[in-house]
């Protein structure tokens, strides 16, 4: 009979403790107010922040390794108590995002530096709730709701959906994510989410009796886009006739030069000229014919002729006489 298998002892009693309670707000604060406080990250410290107080402000107080730090509010804040809040981190400063519940309703961007928050900025102002934040370590994205009559006047519930520039401040893009109107209820998910090109969302919304949760992703559209003389930079690139109206479209891939020349080649002569990379680049070759017309050169044996290899584009010259030929050597491979 096999010997029973060795038994492990498995304790979850490893001498640790709880800590002492800490209390952080006292009596005429309003922090259980608006789905906060939030528990988050800053450089590695733990952050809290809430509705700080009777005047409805927003508090945050930072762990410093041992203890919590002094409490810092946020005066000012524009009306009512903060709801909703959530905050990313980008480098060492914490972006907070909230919304206030008095009338009208605000949206709102303020910066935990370790030692003060900024001025709150207004994203939205109405009947706003729900506002969440998300990052991809350079932009911030933020969504927000509108309740605008949730239950009675489905028509305008939406969500929005916004690209904030950290590195200017600036909105670079802003637009409804979501429009519903057979909806009872919407929310933005928990925190959108950013993957590898492009932020994603989970929002639930009820009909009736009905729940149900969908996902929500935006293709981000980075790059450079430069019209020619007299048209608008808005201009979308979805058609032939509208990407003529641009002189560079940095998703439209282009072939970078990395050499060309005009070079003379006597009949019957080969001119061999080196391109210094390590792979068969791209190359166009032109023709000066005995009527002035430029003619493509192809890679052929017969008579005039090109070709390119990992050294060198030679040309041949069979044309009977002397001709100039044009070479545009490209980074691109072949």
């Amino acid at each position: 009979m096999r010997a029973p298998l060795p038994q492990a002892d498995i304790s979850d009693d490893d001498g640790d403790t709880w800590s002492a309670e800490t209390t952080l707000v006292v009596s005429g604060g309003q922090a259980w107010k608006g789905n906060v406080p939030i528990l988050c990250l800053r450089d590695d410290n733990p952050v809290v922040i809430y509705s700080a107080d009777a005047a409805k402000d927003v508090g945050v107080r930072e762990w410093n390794g041992s203890s919590w730090d002094a409490e810092v509010q946020l005066d000012s804040t524009p009306e009512g108590y903060i709801g909703w809040s959530s905050a990313v981190q980008i480098g060492t400063t914490l972006y907070i995002a909230f919304n206030t519940v008095g009338y009208p309703r605000g949206s709102y961007l303020t910066t935990w530096n370790g030692t003060s928050l900024s001025a709150p900025e207004e994203l939205a102002k109405g009947k706003v709730a729900e506002t969440q934040i998300g990052t991809n370590g350079v932009d911030l994205f933020i969504s927000y709701s509108d309740d605008e009559d949730q239950g009675t006047n489905p028509s305008k519930h939406r969500i929005y959906f916004m690209i904030y520039d950290v590195s200017s401040g600036k909105r670079r893009h802003n637009s409804t994510m979501v429009s519903n109107p057979t909806t009872d209820y919407i929310w933005p998910s928990f925190l959108p989410q950013y993957f590898a090109s492009y932020p994603m969302f989970v929002y639930p919304f009820r009909v009736g009796a009905t729940k149900e949760l969908h996902s929500i992703y935006y293709n981000l559209d980075y790059g450079v886009k430069i019209t020619l003389d007299g048209y608008d930079i808005s201009t979308k690139p979805d058609s032939y006739a509208n990407i003529r109206k641009f002189s560079l479209i940095s998703s439209i891939p282009l072939l970078k030069i990395k050499a060309s020349a005009k070079v003379t080649i006597a009949n019957g002569a080969i001119s061999t000229i080196a391109h210094g990379l390590s792979y068969p680049p791209i190359v166009w070759v032109f023709l000066e014919d005995g009527s002035g017309h430029l003619v493509p050169v192809y890679d052929n044996t017969s008579s005039t002729y090109m070709y390119v290899d990992y050294t060198n584009l030679v040309i041949r010259n069979s044309e009977g006489a002397a001709r100039n030929f044009y070479y545009y050597i490209f980074h691109d491979e072949m």
